[in-house]
This record gives structure tokens, sequence and C-alpha cells, in this order.
């Protein structure tokens, strides 16, 4: 019989999600099916624990007995309940890497999920033992919550649960036949380690700065990689030639060898990076943040040893590494909004949001208030709904908190954009799906093309206008 093991107390998966023998549940079910645990003391468990996670945005059940969350159930047969607790730390590790990734990650802030629990004492103790994983120091850190003494566990209290939907998921059924299935035949422990050090480094409520998150990325290279304990930086530089297929001193190559010597080994060894920023050899400033091309790079040779799916070529992680300048020339050199849809440019704005800056703040600011009022002059918007858009518009070009603006714009534009596009073809939809989604048809599909590049911009312009001009 299933047994409640624990619970992810600020994800809801709107699709039970199955790896292994864990089973990730979301409660309660949006369609209405009811996921409740069959025993009574499992769903006393819930109740009493779930109380210890309050959010300040979710959903309800009817009686109010239970917030909304996912929680996960797996057999624990007497005698095998380290075995059990391995096997939830496996599943939960994999369906963390599914969600985390680097360009475009289910939700923007997920390391909040990072809180799992394991609860098997009797319901009705009051107090609740948590554990949760830190790789580094190979073993649980043991933590206790209780709803009588409002004893609750970080990142504190009333964060907002995280609605993800099965879709976001990235590469969770190769996932289950890599790692389940004929696919992954040895060394599984190890590239699980590699997966939770990748994992780490998106933590935010820890003490540890970007400095240690590179380090996290670099522990989690040389576990998938196994480097050797000397010559360490040739090492990794021709694992990564090997493993996606660089050619020697090309600009991967070039960015493996400043990675591991410049970043990792200085950190490491005197406590900080060289820099924080990869420069391009033709670039006049350091424009890429090692953080983000180091989670990207692992990401693809977490795919390269494992054969699950790459999903961006070297040529394209080339042009990532590229400097930021690059991308919006080509829009400059069009010269306006009609221009950049004439010839088709918008894909070259969904591009920035791969690179953290430095770029030409002049140009990031330009190519912002033509999409925005062109935007505006095809759709005639309602400026009830969007006041920033032209507060942006407005705006003068040296305002130090434009950076800013964009974000407020953001979480406007999220309300309007619908995130829920499908693409349909000459399927018909039923009446129910399009109540729920908004189909792309060739009547809409420039509006989609046009929403998507502001939605993109947006997150990009918010990081690079922050920094000082």
């Amino acid at each position: 019989m299933d047994k409640l093991l624990g619970i992810l107390p600020y994800i809801y998966l709107e699709e039970p999600v199955k790896l292994g023998n864990v089973t990730f549940l979301g409660l309660p079910d949006w369609q209405g099916r009811d996921h409740a645990p069959a025993a009574d003391p499992d769903k006393r468990y819930l109740r009493e624990f779930s109380a210890c996670f309050p959010t300040t945005r979710g959903l309800s059940t009817d009686k109010g007995g239970v917030k909304a969350i996912t929680y996960f159930l797996l057999n624990t047969e007497r005698g095998k309940e380290a075995q059990t607790l391995q096997e939830a730390r496996d599943a939960v590790s994999l369906l963390r890497y599914s969600m985390l990734r680097p360009d475009t990650q289910a939700v923007d802030d997920i390391e909040s999920a990072y809180i799992y629990a394991f609860v098997l004492p009797p319901a009705g103790s009051d107090n609740y033992p948590l554990y949760r994983c830190w790789p580094n120091l190979n073993a649980e850190q043991e933590l206790w919550v209780s709803p009588k003494d409002e004893r609750f566990p970080p990142p504190g209290w009333y964060v907002d649960l995280q609605l993800i939907h099965t879709s976001q998921l990235e590469d969770i059924d190769e996932i289950k036949q890599c790692f389940y299935g004929q696919g992954m035949i040895g060394e599984r422990e190890e590239t699980i380690l590699a997966i939770e050090w990748y994992n780490q480094s998106f933590l935010k409520y820890t003490l540890r700065g970007v400095a240690g998150r590179l380090v996290d990325v670099a522990t989690a290279f040389e576990t998938l990689l196994q480097l050797p304990k000397h010559n360490k930086t040739a090492e990794f530089r021709k694992r990564i030639r090997e493993y996606l297929g660089a050619e020697e001193d090309s600009l991967l190559d070039k960015w493996a060898c400043k990675f591991y010597s410049d970043v990792r080994s200085e950190t490491v060894h005197k406590g900080k990076p060289l820099s924080y920023w990869f420069q391009h050899p033709q670039a006049q400033t350091p424009h890429l943040s090692f953080l983000w091309s180091a989670r990207r790079v692992f990401r693809e040779c977490i795919s390269a040893k494992t054969g699950l799916p790459r999903h961006i070529d070297n040529d394209r992680l080339i042009e990532a590494l590229t400097p930021n300048e690059v991308h919006p020339s080509k829009l400059k050199a069009a010269g306006s909004f009609e221009k950049i849809l004439e010839y088709n440019l918008l894909r070259e704005v969904e591009k920035l949001r791969q690179i953290y800056p430095l770029g030409r703040r002049e140009d990031i600011i330009w190519l912002g208030k033509e999409l925005l009022r062109g935007y505006k002059a095809q759709y005639k918007l309602n400026q009830q709904y969007l006041p920033t858009l032209q507060v942006i518009l407005d705006t003068d070009d040296t305002g130090s908190d434009l950076g800013l603006q964009y974000f407020r714009f953001l979480e406007e534009f999220r309300r309007t954009y619908p995130e829920s596009y499908i693409a349909v073809g000459q399927t018909k939809v039923s009446e129910d799906v399009t109540r729920k989604v908004k189909p792309i048809t060739r009547a809409n599909v420039k509006q989609f093309q046009l929403e998507s590049a502001i939605y993109n911009f947006a997150r990009f312009a918010g990081w690079a206008l922050l920094l000082p001009p």
C-alpha cells in the first residue's frame, strides 16, 4: 500500500508525475480528481504537516483542511527505510532538474521548492522531522517543525505557491526512460549526485553568494566528468571537447579554460573568481555571466553522457557566448519596429534573454521603446491593465530606475500575456480546452510572436538596465 512520505510544500503539479516508485501528486487536483491518500493516517499527516507551510497564494479544498501542495507516495517496507529515503531523494533531485534550466526556468523562483520533507511519525505528534538535502555535506540536515508551536523552516512564512504544468518539465519522459528504464547503464549514482550539485547552485535561501554557486556548478562538473587529481584544467577542457564535440581552441574550449582556471580554481583557493563574467576574445568588456553559461554547458554535458536530448547545439551555444552587442546590431540596423517585423527579426529579440548583460545601454533602451510603441499602436492596449508601458515610453533614457520599471511592466504583462498559447494545426479544439488556453492560429500567430518577444525582452531589460548608466 502506498505510504505518504513527504511534501514539496511550495509547488503544485497540475498532473501526477511518477519517477520510479515515487509518485508526486498535487492536491487538490485542479480538474476535480481526488488524489488524497487512501489511508486515514496519511490524510492526517498531510493535513497537519501542510499547516507548517502557509502561502500567500494558492488553492484550497472545499473543506479547507489541506492547502494546495504537492506530496509524494512510496511504500516503505520494514527494514528498508534507508533504501526508501534514497529512492525519494533521487526522484526529488530529478524532478528539480527538470524544472531548473538556466535559460527558461519553469518558474522564476522555483528554488523555494527546494525544501522537501520525509514524514513518518505518528499523526498528531505535533512535531515533525524535516530533512533538507545538502549534497556538499553528504548528509541531510534535520530540522523540526511544529504547527502547534509555529516553528517553520526557511525560506519562511507566506511564500507564493507555484503552479507547474507538466509540459514545463524539461525532458521528464526521457528522464524516466533514462534513469528508470534501460537507458542509464552504470554511473547512475554519480550522475544524480552531479545533478544535486547543479540543483544547489540555484538556491537563494543560503548564505552562499554567487561565488559559492559557481563552486557548486564546478563541483557538479567534477562529479559528472570524474576529473583526476592533477592537470584538472587541461582534463576539464578535454572532457568538454569530447562530450560536446568542440574543436581545440574553439570559443567553447576557451570558455572551458577560463571557467576552470579563473573561476573554479581562483574561488576554491583564494575565495573569489578573477571575474564573474566571461570575456569574448573580440569583446572590449566581459559580458556573459559564468554562472549562466556554466549551468547551460553542464546541462548539455548531462545530455551527452546520459543520452537525454540536447537542447542547444554547439553553434547556438557558441552564439550564446558571443558578446551581447551582436544581437541588437541586426535590430538596430533595421531601424524601426516596422522594419523589424518586415525582416522577421523578432527571434533576435528572444536571444537576449539567454545572455546576462553587459550590453550597450542605449541600444537596449531604443529596442524596448520600439517594441512597446509598436505593440501599443497595433493592438490598441487598454492602459488600465498595462500602465507601466506608457511610463517606460515617457521615461528619460538616462533614468536610473528604468530596470525597475521593466520589472513592474513584466508583472502587469504576465496577467495579460497568454502563457497558455497552444499550437493547433488542422485539429479541432474542444470548447472546454479553448476556455483554458488560447490556440495559436494563422490569425493570431504574429501577435503571439510579438508578445513572446516583448515578454522575454522585458525579463532581459529588467536585468540589463539595473546596471548603472
